[in-house]
């Protein structure tokens, strides 16, 4: 038996998927959907740790995007920890248990982390010669992501060269500076750094040249008539494959100043 009102049904029917369609095809192109896990901050970069003295000297920069590759807008702190590579249960890199926090640092109040310029700088104190450690670095955003781990390669801690001893001789335009090893006996320097600050200023926690300096001399061609500077120099020696960096020198005070013709 057919049913008189079939056909009205079956318009009814035909007239709410047409809508339905109509209505879903006016939303709009749909953008690709991002995962969560490319929202979060990239590693950080140029992560690097240099045996200093007796200290470790670790030097990072900020990601500048997030893991997805868009720019990076809320980064608010770093996490920083260190692994003590020793029988008693530091031998896996992988296991959370292996590492140790040193500092949670936020970019309003870093607290124990200086910068300079773009690098973050922190200065762990090491522990009894021969101690192997190794440092990770992971970014953190405002909305609680984390980025990938970034891991250093394990460093162990080496009786450090001997100072160098440094003279400074003023030079018409610039101060010239003299690095020799030091008179105690230690390896044969690879290089050196030059540490400066004016007078006043808190002593440097990076050195004045970018590459290191395998002459025995440099010229300081970046001064100001009329201040005075204070100058210190360190040695850095190869050892066990480990460029190591000695404690820095007597520091030496020249005021920079137009030299009288004669």
């Amino acid at each position: 038996m057919r049913c008189p009102y079939g056909h009205r049904i079956d318009m009814k029917r035909f007239l709410l998927t047409t809508t339905i369609l109509l209505l879903l095809s006016g939303c709009g192109k749909k953008g690709a959907l991002i995962p969560p896990e490319a929202l979060v901050p990239g590693p950080v970069r140029e992560l690097n740790v240099i045996q200093t003295g007796q200290d470790f000297r670790i030097t990072w920069s900020a990601p500048s995007k997030e893991q997805g590759g868009r720019p990076l807008k809320d980064l608010s702190g770093f996490l920083l920890l260190r692994r003590d590579v020793t029988p008693e249960g530091g031998e896996c890199p992988s296991c959370p248990d292996s590492w140790k926090l040193l500092s949670t640092i936020e970019l309003d109040s870093p607290g124990s982390v200086n910068k300079s310029g773009d690098p973050f700088i922190y200065f762990d104190k090491g522990g009894k010669k021969g101690s192997r450690f190794q440092y990770r670095v992971t970014a953190l955003s405002k909305s609680g992501g984390r980025s990938r781990p970034e891991d250093a390669p394990v460093k162990k801690l080496l009786p450090p060269p001997p100072p160098p001893t440094l003279t400074a001789t003023l030079q018409p335009g610039s101060i010239r500076l003299v690095f020799a090893p030091g008179k105690a006996k230690g390896p044969a320097p690879a290089g050196f750094n030059i540490y400066r600050r004016k007078d006043g200023d808190t002593t440097p926690l990076l050195p004045l040249n970018p590459e290191l300096l395998t002459g025995s001399s440099w010229e300081d061609l970046s001064l100001e008539y009329g201040s005075s500077y204070r100058y210190s120099a360190t040695a850095l020696s190869q050892i066990e494959g480990e460029l190591v960096e000695s404690p820095r020198s007597k520091e030496i005070e020249v005021l920079f100043k137009q030299l009288e013709l004669r």
